[in-house]
């Protein structure tokens, strides 16, 4: 799997993310690896809200305050999707919830930054990035239905990552 097109790897990036639960992380972790998929990027099981530029500084305070009184989300994960032909990415699309993640993702826009991500923000879970085509298939057939106690979740904190000279590092979390 690739790393995202959104990173060039001599900029630094701030970047906030909503983990999913351990059974959700553990079976996709799983299935990346029965394809070949290996290394950090397929370990990574997350939503992302935002990646923005990073103007350094503690932008932690800034995000919670931001995100103050927005609450937990109840997630609901949809069938598996595919981004091509514009990207060859596949995913769960976030179904329910949605629109609070959309209103998460402005409100970090106005705290740290408009996002740096190529395409428009829709939230989701990425199954295989940049795969070979036969991984990118397998993810739409495996994917295309998920028993309830992985596809629903309440999603009720955010955690912060810095970028830069090459590697992530975790900043903190931010309850909603």
């Amino acid at each position: 799997m690739a790393s995202s097109p959104t990173i060039d790897p001599d900029r630094r990036y701030l970047s906030i993310v909503a983990e999913v639960p351990a059974m959700v992380s553990a079976r996709l972790v799983s299935w990346r690896a029965s394809q070949g998929l290996v290394g950090p990027v397929a370990e990574s099981c997350h939503i992302t809200i935002l990646i923005s530029e990073d103007t350094g500084g503690d932008p932690l305070r800034s995000i919670e305050q931001a995100v103050t009184g927005i609450g937990p989300v109840q997630v609901g994960l949809g069938p598996a999707a595919t981004f091509e032909p514009v990207t060859p990415v596949t995913y769960l699309p976030v179904v329910a919830g949605a629109d609070r993640l959309t209103l998460i993702h402005v409100a970090c826009q106005k705290a740290v930054g408009e996002s740096v991500s190529p395409f428009p923000y829709e939230p989701h879970l990425t199954l295989a990035n940049h795969a070979p085509a036969p991984s990118l298939a397998a993810s739409l057939r495996d994917f295309a239905t998920l028993p309830p106690a992985l596809a629903h979740f309440t999603m009720n904190r955010l955690t912060v990552y810095r970028f830069s000279a090459g590697s992530w590092q975790q900043l903190g979390t931010i309850r909603l």
